[in-house]
């Protein structure tokens, strides 16, 4: 996912897209570190949010590519737009559940360490 988004921040693409990628970033990296901090002591298993939120990150991501990609296969320029503002409004989705299941680990952390 990291790689993804750094490729796509990278290559110019929108900076309308710059605040969700990076909250989908520093939230990827705090439950990674939380998982690190506290193995052995608590347990955080996956919710099916976060499977459905990790499905939504590769979707919206993969429209954030084929819309930087549009021109390569020759589609209707013309609907570029639309396309464009759907591949953010999916990518602004994608964040905001990514940032709620961040907060769930966070939470659940907490009262398994009271």
């Amino acid at each position: 996912m990291t790689g993804a988004i750094l490729g796509l921040l990278t290559s110019g693409s929108l900076t309308q897209i710059a605040i969700p990628c990076g909250l989908i970033l520093f939230r990827e990296f705090a439950v990674s570190a939380l998982r690190e901090t506290l193995a052995g002591e608590v347990k955080l298993p996956v919710t099916t949010l976060a499977k459905w939120k990790t499905t939504l990150q590769l979707f919206s991501l993969g429209l954030q590519l084929l819309a930087l990609n549009w021109g390569v296969f020759g589609w209707d320029l013309q609907l570029l737009p639309n396309f464009q503002t759907f591949a953010d409004v999916m990518l602004w989705i994608a964040a905001i559940v990514t940032v709620w299941t961040g907060w769930q680990y966070f939470t659940k952390a907490r009262e398994q360490m009271a």
